[in-house]
């Protein structure tokens, strides 16, 4: 992963809600999505971290992870993971997989120098600047690929979306009364 930067693969539509959402804003917002995960950010779009299915129910288990944390007096920004793995949009593609592994993460955020939400960058992502470089530089395409003897048959069963479609979403800016940031 020589060539390109993190700017040029990553997605620039990410969920984020507001350090002040409470739970139940917080739940809403990922159901409604179908995703596991939320970047929690200030009025200025300053990444604080990242509130996970995870944190949430601790609250609602009333398993403090802070003092005083309780479902109706907490907030995204009290159930929240901090600091929020980032990377910048400059780095290069070997420098955010290296990241991503040495965290075990398959997703970072991309940040400005500020901490600004730009967008998110996902291990698929930089697999495919992989597979590109990798048949520019000569290697057999994917369809050359010798085909195994046996075809796996298709899973029955309701499909399971992608897991990168859990950040994936839409860029909010504007804080609503739900405190859910909303497009604008």
């Amino acid at each position: 992963m020589r060539q390109g930067k993190v700017r040029d693969v990553m997605t620039g539509e990410v969920l984020t809600i507001a350090g002040d959402a409470t739970p139940t804003e917080v739940v809403t917002l990922m159901t409604a999505y179908d995703v596991s995960a939320l970047a929690v950010v200030d009025e200025f779009d300053v990444v604080l971290g990242v509130v996970t299915r995870t944190d949430v129910l601790r609250a609602l288990r009333h398993r403090p992870a802070a003092p005083g944390l309780t479902w109706r007096r907490t907030t995204a920004r009290r159930m929240m993971s901090a600091p929020a793995l980032t990377v910048a949009p400059g780095a290069t593609p070997a420098e955010a997989a290296a990241a991503m592994t040495g965290a075990g993460v398959k997703r970072l955020l991309v940040v400005d120098h500020r901490r600004r939400m730009l967008g998110i960058v996902a291990a698929t992502d930089l697999l495919k600047v992989f597979a590109r470089e990798n048949v520019t530089a000569g290697a057999p395409a994917p369809e050359a690929a010798t085909p195994a003897a046996e075809p796996t048959p298709a899973p029955s069963g309701p499909r399971r979306p992608s897991l990168d479609a859990w950040w994936i979403g839409r860029r909010h800016r504007r804080t609503d009364t739900t405190g859910v940031r909303s497009a604008g």
